[in-house]
């Protein structure tokens, strides 16, 4: 039998940690806490936690990070080579968030409070915060909730469309870090957020991160998440979308070099025409493993949405797609597709997939598909007889897999940046370069 997992004594400390609160502020992060030790944190046998055990988080330490052992830079670090020169670069750590150019961020419309200023000035409110219900899948919020304190609210007033990009880059050092996300379009306005997470090499990390995003009538986000961390980094990603009406929310996620990473990401089609194009590539190898959960409710007429993920899993990884799609009774002309498709590279790799749909109309166009398998044996011949090694067939059919999924991505050096990454952690590396460049 599994028994709940219960807060460790680090994380019932934890309700003392930030200390530059208000008190509105500190007795909302209390109430959360308090709710956590009583209900523990998820386990296999609640169904949105099939997959990604929380157990690995046993012998994590969850103390904040220290400040001094990983603060933010006074210059914040250098972006550009990830999504091209001139976006709004905004590093956030342990010690806070700093912005590359803050007097460029008011002038191309984003308005940008950090979180630590309105704990100290505000209510939770003010910040956007909700506390979360009390279900296993609002578990990992509501331990969000009882750290709240680092991050930054973003708003976009009506018809803002930046120029640039604004690249988050959360840095994570030793210990855990608890960063939150706040982001308002408004009617009409336009962006593309690109979020990367980096950790030390040298260390264990831990990163709880949440993101709430809202989408006013006729907005447009693009947005992009990275992780291009190290092996010991362990990243819990709590995302939750609303999209107004003829709005559009588009997300391209990778998840690449985290030791465990798992994204659980909730979109409500709030509006009539309002639309979801999620993407995402879940790489893992030697014991890593990657999940991601996602539910698209649809609750407005008209509305669509697609879900397109792949999957590669090598010696001894696991990697799962947990994929939802809700219709509601007044959801009529709604459209939604989802595809996984996954491949074993090794015997011992293992991937899971579960599409599932929830419709409550008759007037609904709605599809799913999953497939799990090896590199296909006739193309590999082909290669073969073509010339080229075995090893390095094997690695151009696992880039062409992975390739699918990142041809949507908004810009240029990301994409580029993506096919860097994802041939550098494929056998053979540098002779892929030389087939691919």
């Amino acid at each position: 039998m599994t028994t709940a997992l219960r807060p460790s004594a680090a994380l019932l400390a934890l309700g003392e940690a930030p200390a530059a609160a208000g008190p509105g502020w500190q007795a909302f992060r209390q109430a959360a806490l308090a709710r956590l030790t009583t209900l523990g944190l998820p386990t296999p046998r609640d169904d949105g936690f099939k997959y990604g055990n929380l157990r690995v988080l046993e012998r994590r330490d969850l103390r904040p990070a220290a400040a001094a052992a990983a603060a933010v830079p006074a210059a914040p670090v250098d972006g550009s080579s990830s999504v091209g020169p001139g976006a709004h670069t905004v590093v956030i750590g342990p010690a806070g968030a700093v912005a590359a150019d803050a007097a460029a961020l008011a002038r191309d419309g984003i308005e940008l409070v950090p979180l630590a200023t309105l704990a100290a000035t505000g209510t939770p409110e003010s910040a956007g915060l909700v506390m979360p219900g009390d279900a296993p899948d609002e578990r990992l919020c509501l331990w969000a909730a009882a750290m709240a304190g680092t991050g930054i609210v973003v708003r976009l007033a009506d018809g803002a469309r930046p120029r640039q990009p604004l690249h988050l880059i959360y840095l994570s050092g030793k210990g855990a870090q608890y960063p939150r996300l706040s982001l308002t379009l408004g009617v009409g306005a336009r962006l593309t957020l690109v979020e990367e997470h980096r950790a030390p090499a040298d260390g264990k990390a831990t990163t709880l991160a949440v993101s709430n995003l809202i989408l006013a009538a006729d907005a447009h986000l693009s947005h992009v998440r990275l992780d291009d961390a190290a092996p010991d980094l362990v990243l819990l990603d709590e995302s939750r979308v609303e999209v107004g009406p003829r709005a559009t929310y588009e997300q391209h996620s990778y998840g690449l070099r985290a030791g465990f990473s798992r994204l659980d990401l909730r979109v409500a089609l709030t509006g009539a025409g309002a639309a979801a194009e999620l993407t995402g590539l879940l790489m893992a190898d030697a014991g890593r493993a990657a999940h991601v959960r996602t539910i698209v409710h649809h609750e407005a007429p008209d509305t669509r949405s697609s879900q397109t993920y792949r999957a590669i899993a090598g010696g001894g990884a696991r990697a799962s797609y947990d994929g939802k799609v809700i219709v509601a009774a007044g959801a009529r002309g709604a459209a939604s597709r989802q595809s996984s498709r996954n491949l074993l590279l090794a015997t011992d790799a293992e991937i899971d997939t579960r599409p599932q749909l929830e419709i409550h109309t008759d007037d609904v166009t709605a599809s799913h598909g999953a497939t799990t398998g090896t590199l296909d044996t006739d193309m590999l011949f082909y290669l073969r007889s073509r010339g080229i090694d075995e090893a390095t067939a094997r690695g151009l059919l696992t880039y062409a897999f992975a390739a699918d999924v990142i041809r949507g991505v908004p810009l240029v050096p990301l994409r580029t940046l993506l096919g860097a990454r994802i041939v550098g952690l494929l056998p053979d590396a540098t002779l892929l370069r030389d087939f691919i460049a």
